[in-house]
């Protein structure tokens, strides 16, 4: 999964102590270096646990049955990592190639991996 620009700044100069939020959404538009959105957010989450090794981060996050579907069905197609409840700074964001439905019968974990390579 690749960073954004500004999240690849970010990364280098602060670490992960800014990913504070993990959003889903709809949209569909392939993905660009200078995202700075999704494309259709749906829900966004506060505190996801940020565990650092050597060569990786992963984000994870829990979503329950009444979160990440407002309208009561959505079929999750694209993730981001951004540092603020509304707006803010998105840091890394990824179009899912199937989507994932979410309805309020079906909870969800969305862990992201980011992984460190010296290419």
């Amino acid at each position: 999964m690749p960073l954004v620009t500004a999240g690849h700044a970010e990364v280098w100069a602060n670490g992960t102590q800014n990913f504070s939020h993990i959003a889903v959404g709809e949209g569909t538009t392939v993905f660009s270096l200078t995202d700075t959105a999704l494309d259709t957010e749906v829900d966004r989450k506060a505190s996801p646990t940020v565990v650092v090794t050597d060569s990786q981060v992963v984000v994870e996050i829990f979503f329950g049955n009444d979160e990440g579907n407002p309208t009561g069905s959505n079929e999750i197609t694209e993730l981001a990592i951004l540092n603020a409840a509304s707006g803010g700074n998105l840091w890394l964001r990824h179009v899912l190639a199937v989507s994932a439905p979410k309805t309020n019968a079906k909870a969800m974990i969305i862990a992201i991996t980011l992984t460190a390579t010296n290419s």
